[in-house]
């Protein structure tokens, strides 16, 4: 089974970018080919990568005279090159976008409908029209065929309990084969396809949330698990059969069985942890802390123990893990001197995935907030997505030489 990245953050133009940096690059420790650096002048909210067709799925929108997001498109780069192959029209504003390699198809959630594509021609293939919901998030269990997205209703004022709903779908068709509904409002949601079971994080409006664990095969609810407060990312190893929930309110990470969904430790990891990634090959789960002098938290994959914390850049935001290189990417959203517009620490922290050793920072444009990273490892690419400063709705991708 290919190896699929998703990432998210909440006809298209596009061009090469020159903004502070391009070409080889100077890092604390050696240099790194900025291999391209390319404008999207649309915001981006996600992206997800197929290396088995060699392509990076990116989704975009318009912003509108009142600021507020408007409908965009689906941008596919060639994430060796970072060149344009082609755009999908999405009629909507793009959340979420999940690739499910099985069917070929792409699924798109905006904040009114679910659009499933050929992933190879571009075509439509089914959407489905959904209420008005928040933050949609998607994820394919492709031993069964299905798609699983969790997603919040509107709120309808400051402290009024968001009400979620766990949607599944058919991966090849797209037809919507369960929806189930939940107290609380979801955040993320992660498959670990050996159990076949969905662990969708829910924020309670007050106190600890909760795990949701849900049969990707027949879409029920299986279970609800009390966590920390305040989880967000979800992350399995299906090696260890363990999944890792962040409790950004706790400052912890929970481990759970996959099998059962029975909780095993909480690990305390650094404040305000925000997201995190699990390498499989060397056991290892990596969890970027955002607040203060940001951190990288270290934990076992068996035992959730806290093996170490290094520093990281400031304000992380996002990880991921090149398995081939045993290579760690912690993108590094800065912190803005607003008088000049700048950011002079955007960048991407590079680690060893065997260790958590600092190897070097790799430093990125100064008109960037990196918001995503990715890795394709057929390709040997980092993909990393940013905001642009002074460039109103518009997102960056700039591609980092992994193999180094």
């Amino acid at each position: 089974m290919a190896r699929t990245v998703v990432l998210h953050r909440w006809a298209i133009g596009l061009s090469a970018l020159t903004l502070g940096l391009t070409g080889e690059q100077t890092a604390s420790m050696g240099t790194v080919p900025i291999i391209r650096t390319v404008l999207l002048h649309h915001v981006a909210s996600a992206i997800a990568i197929d290396g088995r067709l060699g392509r990076a799925f990116i989704a975009t929108a318009t912003t509108l005279p009142s600021g507020s997001p408007g409908p965009g498109a689906v941008v596919i780069l060639d994430p060796q090159t970072g060149l344009l192959l082609s755009t999908i029209p999405v009629g909507g504003t793009p959340r979420s976008l999940v690739v499910d390699t099985a069917a070929d198809t792409v699924f798109v959630a905006t904040d009114e409908s679910v659009s499933v594509f050929d992933e190879r021609t571009g075509a439509l293939v089914h959407t489905t029209s959904l209420p008005r919901q928040r933050d949609p998030v998607l994820a394919v269990d492709e031993r069964v065929g299905h798609v699983v997205m969790a997603s919040s209703a509107p709120a309808t004022g400051p402290y009024t309990p968001l009400q979620g709903t766990v949607d599944v779908f058919d991966g090849r068709g797209g037809a919507r084969l369960r929806t189930t509904t939940l107290r609380d409002g979801p955040a993320a949601l992660a498959i670990d396809a050996r159990s076949d079971h969905a662990f969708v994080s829910v924020q309670a409006l007050k106190g600890n949330g909760d795990i949701a664990v849900f049969d990707t095969v027949s879409g029920r609810l299986v279970r609800t698990v009390p966590v920390g407060v305040d989880p967000r990312c979800v992350a399995v190893d299906t090696r260890t059969g363990r999944v890792f929930v962040i409790n950004s309110g706790s400052a912890s990470v929970g481990v759970l069985d996959a099998g059962s969904g029975t909780p095993l430790a909480a690990a305390p990891v650094g404040a305000l942890p925000w997201a995190l990634a699990v390498d499989e090959q060397t056991g290892r789960v990596f969890v970027a802390n955002q607040s203060g002098p940001s951190t990288v938290s270290v934990l076992d994959a068996t035992s959730g123990h806290l093996l170490r914390t290094v520093r990281a850049g400031a304000n992380s935001t996002a990880v991921a893990v090149d398995a081939r290189t045993s290579r760690v990417f912690v993108a590094n959203g800065g912190v803005l001197h607003t008088s000049a517009n700048i950011n002079p620490s955007a960048g991407v922290s590079e680690l060893n995935a065997a260790s958590g050793t600092p190897l070097r920072t790799i430093p990125l444009s100064t008109a960037f907030i990196p918001r995503m990273v990715a890795v394709d490892e057929q390709a040997g690419r980092a993909l990393v997505v940013s905001d642009v400063l002074g460039v109103s709705g518009s997102s960056a991708v700039s591609l980092l030489d992994a193999t180094q």
